[in-house]
């Protein structure tokens, strides 16, 4: 007898799973943009996360200079973990 397999299989590091819609919040806890949770970890306290929608062009990036003014719809960013919730 086989055992079954999952299809879906989570990051076991991460509480978001892998291309995962989410918000990404400010430290606010305020909702600053929309995105998708990449399938790599860059490490354990973060993720990379590509950019669907921005709602606060003046917060700051967490890696980097600069804010989500100087980023496009569809780059990929590092964010916290704590500031990443799945929706």
């Amino acid at each position: 007898m086989k055992a079954r397999r999952q299809s879906r299989v989570l990051d076991e590091v991460s509480h978001v799973p892998p291309s995962t819609q989410c918000l990404l919040k400010n430290f606010r806890k305020r909702t600053v943009a929309l995105g998708s949770v990449s399938n790599d970890v860059p490490s354990t306290d973060s993720y990379n996360i590509t950019i669907d929608d921005i709602f606060d062009y003046t917060t700051e990036l967490y890696v980097g200079e600069g804010t989500f003014g100087d980023i496009s719809i569809g780059d990929t960013i590092t964010w916290p973990m704590p500031f990443v919730e799945p929706i």
